[in-house]
This record gives C-alpha cells, structure tokens and sequence, in this order.
C-alpha cells in the first residue's frame, strides 16, 4: 500500500514538481513519518523529492501571507485529531482568541 501511494503521489505531482497538500491530519502525518520504512529503494527516491504539506500548516506557510485580512474572527473552532497541530500557531499570528482546547480521549 505505501508504495502504491508514492507512486500515485508521484504521478499526480507531476514527478515532484507540484505540491502535495493533505487536508485530513492523519493522512499529513502518515506521509511524512510513517511511510518511509515501507518503501523499495526506488519509491524512496521518489519520496525524498515530493512536497507534502498538512492544509493547516499549507494555509499558514504560503496561503495567508498573501491574503489582506480586511475581518479578524473573535474566535473559532477547528477539530482536529491531533494535539500538536500548528492551528494554535495560525489563529493566534492573526490575533482571533481561542476561548478553550477540547480534546477527546
């Protein structure tokens, strides 16, 4: 399974040329320390020159530095499945309140 995910990953970036942004958390963190191991020698090639970004981590990094924030929320919610999640990190560059963490166990 992991080699057939590199190798999708491979084609659909265009053989590393494009970016791979992952919208679900698991998936980011799956890809970027899970997987190596699994890999034949040629698919870790093919893996050390792909770009994988978690969306949050994306949005962060190259999305808001070029958007004009013209409304600033008071506060917001996000799920996510991780505790170490850079959303912490995006809502308070940006001035909105994160009022209170919930995380189930």
């Amino acid at each position: 399974m992991a080699n057939r995910t590199v190798e999708s990953l491979w084609r659909w970036s265009d053989s590393g040329k494009l970016p791979i942004v992952c919208d679900a958390t698991s998936c980011s963190l799956g890809l970027t320390s899970e997987i190596v191991e699994y890999l034949t020698p040629e698919n870790r090639e093919r893996y050390a020159q792909l770009k994988i970004f978690d969306s949050v981590a994306w949005a962060h990094d190259r999305l808001l530095p070029k958007l004009k924030i013209r409304h600033k929320a008071a506060s917001a919610v996000v799920h996510t499945s991780r505790k170490d999640l850079a959303v912490y990190f995006v809502f308070e560059d940006y001035d909105a309140t994160i009022l209170r963490a919930v995380h189930n166990k």
